[in-house]
C-alpha cells in the first residue's frame, strides 16, 4: 500500500479466495506420496476446509472465532495503528497514519480467546507499484525500504568549435544521463513461511538488525526465536503460524514437504519448471508468487548491477551451531546468491563489495536442506 487511510482485510487464509471465488488449489492438491502435504493445515494443525478462517472448526467441531487483533511489530514507529477486529469479527482493520507514513513494514495478527495467534498478515508501505507496468518480477525484494538514495540529475553540456582559417562553426552536445546510488533493507523469510522476519541494515559491512517497535511503541533490535533445532514436520508449521514474529530454530524447518510454497510441486520434477501453483503459505502479494528455479536466468537478468538487490544479509544461527540465537552474517563477496527452496545456488557478479544479496526460489532438490532454516529475501514473480 502507498497511501494513508483505513484498511480492512477479510479473515481469509492467504490466497484461498481469488476474484471473489474459492481457490481450493491454494490449500489442496490431488498429488499423493512422500513429501506431499495434500491439505494444508491451520494453527491447530487441522486441515483447512474453508477459505474463511471462522468457517473452520476445532477438534470438538466448534467454529473458530477470533476475539481480538494486534500489531506484532513495525519498523517505523506509529506507521500502523488502531489494529482491531471489525464488528462481527470477520475482518481485521487498521490505519496507516497520514502524519507518519513512510516506507516500512509491519505484521498484524488475530488471536483466539486464549491469546493464541490464528493467522497474520504482512503490511508493506511502499511507493513501489508492481501492477502499474505488469512486471514479470518485482524490481526490488519483498518489503524493501530505501536507506539512502543519491540521485545525480541528467546534465547537458554544449561545446562550440570554430575553425580559425575558415570561420566554420560546429556545436557538439554531450548529455550525462541520470545516475542513482541506492541502498536499502528488506525483511527476511525462512523456507515455507508466510511471515517476514525483521530486516537488517546494509549501509556498511557491519550490518545490524533494524530497529522495530511493538504495539506500545517500545523499540528493540532483539531477534526472538521459537522451536528447537531438531523439530520437524507439522509441529514446525504450527508453531511458526502461532509465532509469526519469531525466527524458527528448526535446522531443516519442517523437513518433510516439497510443496509448502507450491501445491503442485513434488520430488523429482525438472529444474526447468517455470510455473507452479501458489499456496496460502506464499508470502507474495496478490498476482505474484515465490519464483520457480526454472526462472533463474530471468531472475539474474533482473537483479544484475542493481544496487537495491544488495539489501540481503541472510540471517542464520551464530556460527551454524543451531543454539537458538540468530544474527546477521557479515559475509564479504561480490556474488548475488539466489537460494532455492531445497536447495541450490546460482551466482551472478554484482556491483558492491562486502555484501551478498540472497533470495529464495523453488527447486525440488533435497541435497542440502539445512539451508531451509536460513532467512533470506523473496523476489516475487508474476503468477502465470
Amino acid at each position: 500500500m502507498n497511501a494513508p487511510g483505513t484498511y480492512t482485510l477479510p479473515l481469509v487464509y492467504g490466497n484461498a479466495i481469488v476474484n471473489g471465488k474459492t481457490n481450493e488449489s491454494a490449500y489442496k492438491t490431488k498429488n499423493t506420496g512422500k513429501g506431499i502435504l495434500q491439505t494444508f493445515i491451520n494453527h491447530l494443525g487441522r486441515d483447512i476446509t474453508s477459505p474463511y478462517i471462522y468457517e473452520n472448526t476445532d477438534a470438538n467441531g466448534n467454529k473458530l472465532s477470533a476475539t481480538d487483533a494486534e500489531l506484532l511489530w513495525q519498523d517505523v514507529k506509529g506507521l500502523v495503528t488502531d489494529v482491531q477486529l471489525t464488528e462481527g469479527g470477520k475482518s481485521l482493520q487498521f490505519k496507516v497514519n497520514k502524519n507518519v507514513i513512510e516506507q516500512g513494514n509491519a505484521v498484524v495478527a488475530i488471536r483466539d480467546s486464549e491469546g493464541t495467534i490464528m493467522w497474520s498478515w504482512h503490511i508493506w508501505v511502499t511507493d513501489y507499484n508492481p501492477y502499474e507496468k505488469e512486471d514479470n518480477f518485482f524490481n526490488r525484494y519483498l518489503g524493501f525500504c530505501y536507506n539512502d538514495t543519491k540521485i545525480y540529475d541528467p546534465r547537458t553540456v554544449t561545446l562550440r568549435f570554430e575553425q580559425e582559417e575558415t570561420g566554420k562553426k560546429v556545436e557538439l552536445t554531450i548529455t550525462q544521463t541520470e545516475h542513482r546510488i541506492e541502498d536499502g533493507n528488506c525483511p527476511f523469510y525462512q523456507f515455507g513461511r508466510k511471515d517476514p522476519m525483521l530486516p537488517g541494515t546494509t549501509s556498511t559491512a557491519e550490518a545490524v538488525n533494524k530497529t522495530w517497535y511493538d504495539a506500545q511503541g517500545n523499540s528493540s533490535t532483539e531477534i526472538k526465536t521459537v522451536g528447537e533445532s531438531t523439530d520437524t514436520g507439522n509441529d514446525v508449521i504450527i508453531y511458526c503460524m502461532k509465532n509469526p514474529d519469531k525466527l524458527c530454530g528448526a535446522t531443516y524447518m519442517d523437513f518433510v514437504y516439497y510443496n509448502i510454497w507450491a501445491t503442485d510441486d513434488k520430488k523429482g520434477e525438472s529444474t526447468t519448471k517455470k510455473t507452479s501453483v501458489k499456496t496460502v503459505y506464499d508470502p507474495s502479494p496478490a498476482g505474484y508468487q515465490v519464483p520457480t528455479y526454472g526462472l533463474r536466468t530471468s531472475i539474474k537478468s533482473v537483479v544484475k548491477d542493481k544496487r537495491q538487490f544488495l539489501s540481503g544479509y541472510r540471517k542464520h544461527n551464530i556460527e551454524n551451531n543451531y543454539d537458538g540465537e540468530f544474527t546477521i552474517l557479515k559475509e564479504a563477496g561480490t556474488n548475488l546468491r539466489i537460494y532455492t527452496s531445497l536447495v541450490a545456488t546460482i551466482s551472478e557478479s554484482i556491483e558492491g563489495k562486502g555484501r551478498q544479496s540472497n533470495a529464495y526460489s523453488l527447486l525440488n532438490n533435497w541435497n542440502n536442506p539445512s539451508d531451509r532454516g536460513m532467512a533470506l529475501s523473496i523476489l516475487p514473480a508474476k503468477e502465470k
